[in-house]
């Protein structure tokens, strides 16, 4: 996927295909297991239809799970790589762009226009969601502690 490694991810992440015709991830995010979603990449009509990454933003959504979209369509022309690696203009239409441009609209979600702005918006969210783990165990260490009793 743009010139990186899958692998390096799949340690950390949790990723899920649309093989599947029910979405079994979808109760992670109202345990409480899931801090971010991402889709990268996806169309931005993708979005609106009846798919398994649909029922995912739309349940992230719910329950104010970050989402981070990368969507395809971002720009009136864009360089594009087609099969067989050679590079070409694309001219997304303008539902396309339309689409866009609502996705950031919508609470919670965070649009990126570049890879590298997606991987860096993710490390920002799981840096944020680190910290107040630290956060919690650290009040759970003291809650338990000689001090704390007295």
């Amino acid at each position: 996927m743009y010139g990186f490694n899958v692998n390096d991810f799949l340690e950390e992440t949790l990723m899920y295909s649309e093989e599947t015709a029910s979405p079994p991830p979808v109760g992670r995010f109202y345990k409480g297991n899931c801090h971010i979603f991402a889709m990268a990449p996806v169309g931005s009509n993708r979005v609106a239809k009846r798919a398994l990454v649909t029922t995912l933003y739309s349940q992230a959504g719910k329950c104010r799970v970050p989402i981070i979209v990368y969507p395809r369509e971002i720009a009136p022309e864009m360089e594009t790589t087609a099969p067989g690696g050679k590079k070409v203009m694309g001219c997304p239409r303008k539902i396309d762009l339309d689409g866009t441009r609502i996705l950031r609209t919508f609470e919670y979600t965070t649009v990126v226009e570049s890879v590298v702005e997606l991987i860096i918006t993710v490390k920002e969210r799981l840096d944020y969601v680190s910290k107040l783990y630290e956060s919690v165990i650290k009040l759970n260490d003291f809650a338990t502690s000689p001090e704390a009793e007295g």
